[in-house]
């Protein structure tokens, strides 16, 4: 659990602290000196360079002296009256701490956490950030000796040292990542998580707020009731529905599609505007949740070191060019949308491409697996036909080759009771023989 809330604290600094002043759609603090900009990159430097040097069962349980650190330095910036190179130093000191328990955490989410929790994790670390920056404006008055900002930074600070105490002391279920090779098609899988990442997180909330500026000042409410939706669509088509990454990203593409379309023609028409931030919102509640999780379940199935470390590396490229590039393009943001149509398009042309690609790593069926290294395919697919913990069992030893008998007395149960449970799980799967039942899970039978 320390891992689950660490990862939740690193994304409400992230998007209340960190984007806020470049992605300003719920309030902007005002523009900060090129000294404290260069200040606050500082972290997304340090900590691929953290992932690179070190191996995680080294600098995850010393995490909580970046926390203490930390802490420490934004109670001094922030109540005592230190000067001005004192205070940058200060800053130092805490960007790069944070670097430290970025990577940490990181760490924590994509090994450690199984796929219940990488789900869940992700469900309110979306929800969350989106929340507080929402009711900021509410309670804004209340803030008059520490700033916005600097109040959820010692929140999270606070709240990871408690976290990075756990980790301290758990050091030894760290598991210690190899420098394995992986699956090449894992690369390219990167490269469609990162694109649909860039359209939901950077591009689609820059075309909101120009949006926003146009006059529509309730925007963002109508944008965060669409975030929230899309997270209960979530739930329901994954959790309930059984809907796979497939489907959830194509609907993800569909909704950034069309809130560009909208957004193209949203100065002629004042519903356009509104429709653009809920289409926005849905895609961004549904992609967030699903490339972190889909990330989250191969990057811990190819247990790679070497994949991990390239994932850290390109998501810092992400943050430090997605973001601190954004503003360079506002006027040009009607092109953009334009452009953005057709790379939407694109997807859609060549999405079968993609489900062949997902299909043959088997990463469909990872996505449905409780731990995708502690359960089997086979078992997890089982549990997805709702077949009971007794049937699953005599399924697997049936596909092993074992007979009714053999199997009755590997699980020390009568004959006429596994019998019942061979008819039940037959019934449940649609088969009346043994044969029908081998060829159903051929794909999933391992050697």
């Amino acid at each position: 659990m320390p891992y689950f809330f660490g990862w939740i604290l690193v994304f409400v600094w992230i998007y209340c602290c960190f984007l806020s002043g470049g992605n300003p759609l719920y309030f902007n603090n005002g523009s900060s000196e090129v000294v404290e900009k260069v200040i606050n990159y500082i972290w997304l430097a340090v900590g691929p360079i953290i992932a690179v040097v070190f191996k995680g069962t080294q600098y995850v349980p010393k995490t909580v002296f970046s926390a203490f650190a930390a802490f420490i330095c934004l109670i001094i910036l922030v109540f005592f009256n230190s000067g001005e190179i004192t205070g940058y130093v200060l800053q130092i000191i805490i960007s790069a701490a944070i670097g430290h328990i970025f990577v940490s955490c990181g760490y924590g989410f994509f090994i450690i956490l199984n796929n219940a929790e990488k789900f869940y994790s992700m469900i309110i670390a979306v929800f969350l950030p989106k929340l507080l920056l929402v009711v900021f404006p509410v309670f804004a008055d209340d803030f008059k000796l520490i700033s916005f900002k600097s109040f959820i930074l010692m929140v999270c600070l606070a709240g990871m040292l408690v976290c990075a105490s756990f980790f301290c002391r758990e050091q030894s279920d760290i598991p210690d990542l190899k420098k394995t090779s992986f699956p090449k098609p894992g690369l390219s899988l990167m490269g469609i998580v990162f694109l649909i990442y860039a359209f939901c997180d950077v591009i689609a909330p820059a075309v909101v707020y120009q949006i926003k500026l146009s006059g529509y000042n309730t925007l963002e409410l109508w944008y965060f009731a669409s975030i929230v939706a899309g997270l209960l669509l979530v739930v329901l088509l994954q959790k309930k529905f059984k809907l796979n990454i497939c489907i959830m990203l194509n609907i993800t593409t569909a909704m950034l599609a069309l809130g560009f379309v909208l957004s193209i023609v949203s100065e002629m028409y004042s519903i356009a505007a509104y429709l653009c931030a809920v289409c926005f919102g849905i895609a961004y509640g549904i992609g967030m949740v699903n490339i972190y999780y889909f990330a989250g379940f191969i990057t811990k199935k190819f247990q790679s070191l070497t994949f991990y470390r390239a994932g850290i590396i390109f998501s810092a490229a992400y943050y430090f060019f997605g973001f601190g590039t954004i503003r360079l393009f506002e006027n040009a943001l009607p092109v953009i949308s334009i452009i953005s149509v057709c790379v939407m398009i694109l997807f859609f042309v060549l999405s079968p491409l993609f489900v062949k690609l997902l299909y043959s790593g088997d990463w469909i069926d990872d996505s449905y697996r409780e731990d995708v290294t502690f359960e089997s395919r086979l078992r997890a697919r089982l549990h997805e036909l709702k077949l009971s913990p007794k049937e699953t069992e005599v399924c697997e030893l049936l596909l092993c080759g074992y007979t009714l008998r053999q199997t009755a007395a590997m699980l020390n149960l009568a004959y006429p009771t596994v019998n019942t449970y061979c008819t039940s799980l037959y019934r449940k799967l649609g088969i009346n023989s043994r044969t029908e039942l081998t060829l159903l899970f051929k794909d999933y039978i391992e050697n």
